[in-house]
């Protein structure tokens, strides 16, 4: 991850914009995250795609 990185950002270039809302999900569940922030050089697990 990069300065400036957001889960929608990432889950839009995993999965396109149409499973972006799926995907963010998908990453929060994947990184037990409880809310929607995440830092600069965290390490997230992502969804494999479809």
């Amino acid at each position: 991850m990069q300065p400036g990185d957001t889960l929608w950002g990432i889950a839009t270039r995993h999965s396109g914009r149409q499973g972006r809302d799926a995907t963010v999900e998908d990453i929060r569940r994947l990184n037990h995250l409880d809310g929607y922030s995440i830092d600069a050089g965290q390490r997230l697990i992502l969804p494999r795609t479809r």
